[in-house]
């Protein structure tokens, strides 16, 4: 009679067990526990494994589990008899909340090695296959919190201090424009090569121009519900306090954004709307600000339409000059319009809370409609009068 039975399963629900008895360890805050999963709970696996396990509790972490085990590509003959019989690679699709700052489970995929030992399957490496990295494996990191924003990072803790407190302030900006702040997480790591790391980029180009970045899963019809924000250290390191304020507001409010809306926006809106808000309060004249750009503008070069993603891409050009565009498109519509309908616009665009049956144009298509259903006049016009606001601006 053929057996039933199949093995990849069978090492699949192993692994699953694994996770489920670390859940259970980092619920308890014991260490042992976690280091019980691992094939030598002494060697220097072991080590790192113990210095992530009290990282994660420094976090505020709640529904630690997982999605879903897949068996990755074999590992080579050599290394497979190096860390043990039938050693196999395998990718967790797993899972975690930010108690207090996420709306629902994270999703990463961590690689683990796996190694029949004589207590069953235990994790023996998680150096064979590509794992994305989370703050926790910021070396050396720090925990700052408050209700509305946590800072995770290794940067000096001085500047981590300074970020919380900005981050709180941001957070009251956004709600005095937008209605409503969302809690924020901010990423501040201590080099460029760490950033790299956390966004899962093969490399660094582009990203000396991005002094900040707002990442976490979208998909049209849903809200976002645990975006990161991650701060460049190089890029803020050339920016004045309010410089570095400004781009913490900016990117906390795409976190409020993107989390109480359901549908993507043409680019020029969302970045414009950020850096809009972010410039609350700043003492800084539209010419100061946007200098790049008027400099364009009186050389003959400037814009000619609204900004689009490819103006927008750090590795095509010098992108400075695009969000300046982007920032004054909003402004004017503010100053013709004003700031509640400017927000009225970009709600109705981006969709509530909960996605509208029956919206399927895309965001290009909606935005040209809502010029008129909300300010009362056609994207052409709005175009013109923009423009002529550059012009006016760079004389």
């Amino acid at each position: 009679m053929r057996s039933t039975v199949d093995p990849d399963q069978d090492r699949r629900d192993a692994v699953a067990d694994l996770v489920a008895q670390r859940a259970r360890a980092l619920t308890r805050r014991d260490g042992q526990a976690w280091l019980a999963t691992l094939s030598d709970p002494t060697g220097p696996f072991a080590r790192r494994q113990g210095v992530i396990f009290e990282q994660m509790l420094a976090l505020p972490i709640v529904d630690y589990g997982q999605r879903g085990v897949e068996i990755a590509p074999a590992l080579t003959a050599a290394r497979a008899e190096a860390v043990g019989p039938d050693a196999w690679l395998s990718t967790v699709h797993q899972t975690y909340r930010l108690d207090g700052y996420d709306r629902a489970p994270h999703t990463y995929d961590a690689s683990y090695t796996v190694v029949r030992t004589s207590a069953g399957w235990r994790f023996a490496d998680d150096t064979d296959g590509a794992s994305q990295a989370q703050p926790w494996d910021l070396p050396a990191m720090t925990v700052l919190r408050s209700p509305t924003t946590l800072v995770v990072g290794n940067a000096p803790t001085a500047q981590l201090r300074a970020d919380l407190e900005m981050g709180e302030a941001a957070h009251a900006r956004v709600a005095a424009v937008w209605g409503s702040a969302l809690p924020g997480v901010l990423v501040v790591p201590a080099t460029v090569d760490e950033l790299t790391a956390q966004l899962q980029r093969s490399s660094a180009a582009g990203l000396d121009q991005v002094a900040g970045v707002t990442n976490g899963p979208l998909t049209t019809g849903t809200a976002a519900t645990g975006d990161r924000v991650y701060l460049n250290p190089q890029a803020l390191a050339r920016l004045t306090p309010d410089g570095r304020r400004v781009v913490i507001t900016h990117e906390l409010t795409h976190v409020t954004v993107r989390g109480t809306t359901t549908r993507p926006v043409p680019i020029w809106l969302s970045e414009g709307f950020a850096d809009y808000v972010g410039f609350q309060g700043v003492a800084l004249p539209a010419r100061t600000v946007a200098a790049d750009l008027l400099a364009k503008v009186r050389s003959g070069t400037g814009p000619t339409r609204l900004p689009v993603p490819t103006d927008f891409d750090p590795t095509q050009g010098v992108i400075a000059p695009t969000y300046s565009a982007a920032w004054l498109a909003v402004t004017r519509m503010a100053q013709v319009h004003g700031s509640a309908r400017v927000v009225a616009f970009y709600r109705a665009v981006a969709g509530g809370s909960v996605a509208e049956p029956g919206v399927v144009a895309g965001p290009t298509s909606v935005a040209a409609q809502t010029f008129q259903d909300v300010l009362g006049t056609s994207e052409e016009a709005f175009v013109a009068d923009w423009l002529a606001y550059l012009g006016q601006l760079a004389r």
